[in-house]
């Protein structure tokens, strides 16, 4: 069986593989990624999703109620001043707060996406993204960006008041910030169960105010116990990686139902925005395995 979600494939053309687009580097090993993109093609396998928001409207924030949709996500703020939405002129994602500790997220919605070792469960998952922000000072703008439960990404409280860590209650794998240091996000995970976030690494990159950055990661079951999820960032492979160890343990979100996701939450009362230009996601597909009569 194969699963297929593709949305906005009409818009690749406007996200140039490159120093600006999806990383070819990453995406090379997605197998069949041309039938994928071409939504009349039987031959893509798995599921994919790729978004410049160039065609998603806008939704203002309600406070302290899921706000709604905002193309095909749900998308939430925890304030009247809070807005998620798309410019359709710049093609990017807003998400902009201006009281302290306002919160505004991005989702998919719906838990498609499970990172797994277990057998039949398996299967390979590469994610990337290209954000920027107003901010990087201490106490200001924090993100989080990549997986995450979903009813997470729907209530307030998914980045923790004052700290910006992730809530215990939160499945999460990808990169995050915190309050207390702004200009060093980390890559990392959280289980559900409260284990709390552990760094792969510890500061992948230094962002600079409104300036984009690529972020992403690739699950690959196959590849050696020691690389099992290799982190990426502006086209680059990073050196340290998440292990099958790692991923055995209580401490990651195994099995997890997650949903892409972007979140920014605001540490003081200046206005601050985070812009999304675009996102991109890809699992193999589920097998079904033939059952013996």
């Amino acid at each position: 069986m194969t699963n297929r979600l593709v949305e906005y494939h009409d818009t690749l053309a406007t996200t140039p593989l490159g120093a600006n687009g999806p990383t070819f580097e990453l995406w090379k090993h997605v197998p069949g990624l041309s039938a994928l993109m071409n939504p009349y093609s039987a031959l893509g396998a798995g599921r994919f999703i790729h978004d410049d928001f160039l065609r998603c409207g806008a939704q203002m924030g309600v406070a302290g109620a899921l706000v709604g949709s905002v193309g095909p996500y749900a998308c939430f703020s925890t304030a009247t001043t809070g807005w998620v939405g798309a410019d359709d002129e710049d093609a990017v994602a807003t998400l902009a707060l201006d009281a302290d500790n306002d919160e505004a997220y991005l989702s998919g919605g719906s838990g498609a996406f499970v990172i797994s070792d277990t057998a039949g469960e398996d299967r390979e998952l590469i994610f990337e993204a290209r954000i920027k922000q107003t901010s990087i000072e201490d106490n200001e703008l924090v993100f989080a960006l990549g997986l995450i439960s979903p009813a997470d990404a729907q209530a307030a409280g998914a980045l923790i008041d004052d700290t910006g860590e992730i809530a215990d209650a939160a499945s999460f794998l990808g990169f995050r910030s915190l309050t207390a240091d702004g200009d060093a996000p980390a890559a990392g995970f959280a289980e559900a169960a409260g284990a709390g976030f552990t760094n792969s690494i510890a500061a992948p990159y230094v962002p600079v105010i409104n300036t984009y950055n690529k972020l992403g990661f690739h699950y690959n079951p196959r590849a050696i116990p020691a690389e099992r999820i290799a982190w990426w960032v502006d086209g680059t492979r990073q050196t340290t990686f998440v292990t099958a160890t790692q991923i055995a343990a209580s401490s990651f979100p195994d099995q997890e139902e997650m949903t892409m996701a972007y979140l920014v939450k605001l540490g003081s009362a200046a206005a601050e925005t985070g812009t999304m230009s675009w996102w991109r996601i890809w699992q193999e597909p589920i097998v079904d395995v033939p059952v013996a009569p």
